[in-house]
């Protein structure tokens, strides 16, 4: 199999694995959305892109490992997914997006590679478990897109005691 059509499997809540083909590249739009018995996904190191909301809503899944290909967090990606506790980001990614794990009040820490540049409104909002963060020289946006949009990329992070930041330039904020 080398496309799955966007939603395929949504709201499919008796699902609790899945091991997806060697041959598919890219993971489309809200494709596990809602499946709340998901606890485990192996994702092929083939697959380049991971749609928007692919996994939104995964209330049982607690890992989840992006393959290397990956570039970009899609926005709401993980969001609302509660029980995740660890996410492994390949040293490639260069933007995680509006939303990607908003929600997720398990997490307790998250790696942001060096070459994040853009890191999304709302990427970690109400992450009430999220302890630390460390922010990589690369970052140029957070949380907004233009100067004074209302970013949120941390609010309600209850649990956030520190954000380390490399930031040897201007970042719009």
């Amino acid at each position: 199999m080398t496309a799955i059509d966007w939603c395929t499997f949504r709201n499919s809540t008796a699902l609790t694995s899945v091991k997806l083909s060697e041959k598919l590249q890219t993971i489309p739009d809200s494709m596990f959305l809602g499946c709340t018995s998901l606890k485990s996904i192996e994702i092929p190191v083939n697959v380049t892109a991971i749609s928007g909301g692919a996994f939104s809503g995964c209330t049982s899944l607690e890992t989840f490992v992006f393959p290397e290909r990956i570039q970009t967090v899609s926005d709401s990606v993980l969001d609302g997914c509660i029980s995740l506790k660890s996410v492994t980001l390949p040293d490639g990614i260069r933007k995680i997006g509006s939303n990607a794990f908003k929600g997720c009040s398990s997490l307790t820490e998250i790696q942001i590679p060096e070459k994040v540049e853009v890191i999304g409104s709302s990427a970690f909002r109400n992450c009430t478990s999220l302890k630390e963060v460390v922010l990589p020289d690369s970052v140029e946006t957070l949380g907004a897109k233009s100067k004074g949009d209302n970013a949120h990329v941390f609010q309600g992070c209850t649990s956030l005691e520190k954000v380390r930041a490399c930031l040897h330039k201007e970042v719009v904020v």
